[in-house]
């Protein structure tokens, strides 16, 4: 089990990566960022799944932590919780957000922003993938807040 949940941590990153790509070089991406975010949704998704699969076949739980901060005698932490609970949203997760992101790809096709709203789906799916494997309460707000913010940018998408 150690194999897979040790790992888990890239979940997120792809999406994260995405939304990276399709902000910063949107110019250069713009018909393709559609399929630059459903392949890092495809990736998220390639590792998730075998992952949920072992922890529902074998049960446990696999909890990593890293040092963030450092104050005197109290250290701030953040890392990632694959638990039963965990891997149910990883799935509905990184399979729902892969549908959604392929049926974005004709309702935005003619979008003169197109690459901007799959860099925010992106950025909304690395949200999601952080708060659901979040170990603390300090990265679970914040990815609430990251979460809060995209869907404050993808529901006023179209201001004009």
């Amino acid at each position: 089990m150690v194999i897979l949940a040790s790992h888990a941590y890239l979940i997120p990153v792809f999406p994260l990566v995405a939304f990276a790509i399709n902000i910063l070089f949107s110019r250069w991406v713009r018909h393709r960022a559609a399929w630059i975010s459903i392949l890092a949704s495809l990736a998220a998704s390639a590792l998730a799944l075998p992952t949920v699969y072992q922890i529902a076949r074998y049960g446990g739980s696999f909890m990593q932590e890293w040092t963030w901060i450092g104050l005197g005698s109290y250290t701030l932490t953040f890392g990632y919780l694959i638990d039963p609970l965990a891997t149910v949203l990883l799935f509905v997760v990184t399979i729902v957000g892969t549908l959604i992101q392929i049926y974005s790809v004709g309702y935005m096709h003619e979008d003169p922003r197109y690459s901007r709203f799959f860099a925010y789906m992106s950025l909304f799916m690395f949200g999601m993938l952080s708060l659901v494997i979040a170990s603390n309460f300090i990265l679970f707000f914040m990815s609430w807040e990251i979460v809060g913010l995209c869907s404050y940018l993808l529901i006023g998408f179209w201001f004009e």
